[in-house]
């Protein structure tokens, strides 16, 4: 009878030691599911921050795109009003070398 309470006691140990061993697998499981659960909320929300930063890059992209065609159409004016700044000289030019052969003719009529 000694010798069975004995081996129960001993049973009784193991099974005690065998519950620890379960809890503390059960807790590292816990643990290893809440961390799985926040790296795969990490990710998420990473997911969604990289989404808007490329929904803003998109945007960007095209703003820039509208920019440049913008200042390629101010250039096009630029370079028209350039054009048309340089017959108003040639004109103005002209205008004057006509009224200064008036002057002279008149100044040659008055002469006369």
């Amino acid at each position: 009878m000694a010798q069975t309470e004995i081996r129960l006691s001993e049973i009784e140990g193991h099974m005690r030691q065998i519950a620890r061993e379960v809890t503390a697998e059960q807790a590292d499981l816990l643990r290893k599911e809440m961390m799985e659960g926040e790296l795969g909320k990490l990710r998420l929300e990473l997911d969604v921050h990289l989404r808007h930063i490329w929904e803003a890059i998109n945007a960007l992209t095209e703003a820039q795109r509208r920019t440049e065609e913008r200042v390629n159409e101010l250039a096009e004016a630029q370079r028209r009003t350039e054009e048309r700044l340089e017959r108003l000289e040639a004109t103005v030019q002209s205008l004057a070398e006509a009224q200064r052969r008036t002057e002279e003719r008149v100044n040659e009529l008055a002469e006369a």
